[in-house]
């Protein structure tokens, strides 16, 4: 998002051709490549986006749940006890829904099931966006045991004790997926990662950073958006924390981790990674921790221009896009 204009959605605006990515790579490896999002396939033009990533496949809740189900749930203005009322006559002994969307354990539950009915000889890929935590989080639920509520803080924030408590369920769900893998003899990883922060109370964030959200200049900001992510492995894999990393390297990373064949972008990333760990829409981070927005003019701003061409050589001049930076000669033959 570093150099794309504020507030556009990469989605919805710039994916138009085949997109080059991890799924191709993957793909030229031998991977299955599905994508599975437990909400409707019509959001954020998924369909289309993902078909042009190379995704074989895209699971959504309307491939889970029978459409009459959904057809009355959507007429009812969203009822979440109809909807729950019909799941469990429906599907009887299966807990699908917290609050009103699919519960991580059920949607880890379906993960186990893809990678069960993969081919035996065939490794196995899944982009995986989950939807239990997603907002709002100002409704109560007679379906949801909330368990966590701040008492350190100066006033109540009741959006994010909901988040929080739906963050344990996640922790427990995903304590239970690792559980399963682990037992697994095929070689596994799995990047467990957070796209974006909740929309909780603003006054929440003003508390824990000590300062308004109104008055926060790019570089706070940018602070206030970090998220956790987990790399973890059924093998023995090098243990570490990683103090700074845009989500731009992440793919990165996961390819170094197992060790597969990258293209010469990813291999690019990973060189620019050692010197500019963080890239972003409110600005840059350096190797030493220095903070500046991507157009100033800094030691790496040369860097910065250079990889602000690639990005754009990849996403936007596609009738131009030099193929053997981005896909693996496997493929680009293919």
């Amino acid at each position: 998002m570093a150099f794309l204009p504020a507030g556009s959605n990469a989605y919805q605006l710039y994916v138009k051709q085949k997109q080059p990515g991890l799924v191709s790579t993957l793909l030229a490896q031998r991977y299955t490549a599905d994508a599975f999002h437990p909400y409707y396939s019509s959001s954020w033009n998924r369909v289309s986006v993902y078909d042009l990533m190379g995704f074989r496949d895209f699971i959504t809740i309307e491939d889970m749940i029978d459409e009459d189900i959904l057809d009355r749930y959507k007429s009812s203005g969203y009822s979440y006890k109809l909807y729950k009322r019909l799941l469990k006559q429906r599907y009887p002994g299966e807990d699908i829904i917290l609050r009103r969307y699919v519960s991580d354990a059920y949607d880890f539950e379906q993960v186990k099931k893809m990678y069960e009915e993969k081919e035996p000889d065939q490794p196995f890929f899944l982009f995986n966006v989950t939807m239990q935590t997603h907002s709002s989080y100002n409704q109560v639920f007679d379906n949801f045991d909330q368990q966590i509520n701040l008492t350190s803080t100066k006033r109540e924030y009741p959006k994010t004790d909901q988040y929080l408590s739906l963050i344990k369920e996640t922790d427990e769900a995903f304590e239970d997926l690792i559980g399963y893998f682990r037992e697994q003899d095929e070689p596994t990883i799995i990047l467990m990662f957070g796209d974006h922060q909740p929309f909780i109370e603003d006054s929440f964030y003003s508390e824990v950073m000590g300062e308004s959200i109104s008055t926060m200049d790019d570089e706070t900001q940018q602070r206030r958006y970090i998220t956790r992510f987990i790399l973890w492995a059924n093998y023995d894999i090098p243990e570490g924390w990683i103090e700074e990393i845009s989500i731009n390297y992440l793919s990165t990373l996961l390819m170094q981790i197992s060790g597969l064949e990258m293209p010469a972008y990813q291999q690019y990333l990973a060189r620019i990674y050692q010197d500019l760990p963080v890239i972003t829409a409110l600005g840059c981070r350096d190797k030493d921790g220095n903070y500046f927005q991507a157009d100033q003019a800094t030691a790496l701003k040369g860097l910065v221009q250079d990889y602000r061409c690639v990005a754009y050589n990849n996403l936007s001049d596609t009738t131009n896009r030099c193929d053997s930076l981005f896909y693996l000669p496997s493929w680009q033959s293919s």
